[in-house]
């Protein structure tokens, strides 16, 4: 797109001199209406990786949480170690959350 927007200045009086302003236009608007739909489609899969990500680091603190509570009722671990364990799992998902990202700055 850039590249044919260049040689639109480069050569202002070709075009038009041979008459196709039209058949040019066309093919600016078909490129444009591709490049919408590719950024579109990215910025789709974009959130479907950041929601992934999120998803995941939101269900591994439910987990902790819920296999913490379990544990702590059948007195098989104490309140401490539930809280160690949601610290561990805090700690992962900071990166996690940012693996979904990663796509933005690509």
């Amino acid at each position: 797109m850039a590249t044919n927007v260049g040689q639109q200045f480069q050569a202002p009086a070709v075009v038009p001199a041979f008459g196709g302003v039209g058949r040019e236009r066309a093919r600016i608007r078909k490129q444009s209406n591709r490049l919408q739909r590719a950024m579109v489609e990215r910025a789709r899969a974009s959130g479907r990786l950041q929601a992934t990500a999120d998803g995941a680091a939101s269900f591994g603190t439910l987990g902790a949480l819920t296999v913490g509570l379990v544990s702590v009722s059948a007195g098989q671990t104490s309140p401490g170690g539930v809280v160690a364990a949601m610290t561990i799992v805090g700690l992962l998902s900071t990166p996690l959350r940012d693996l979904g990202r990663i796509q933005r700055f690509r």
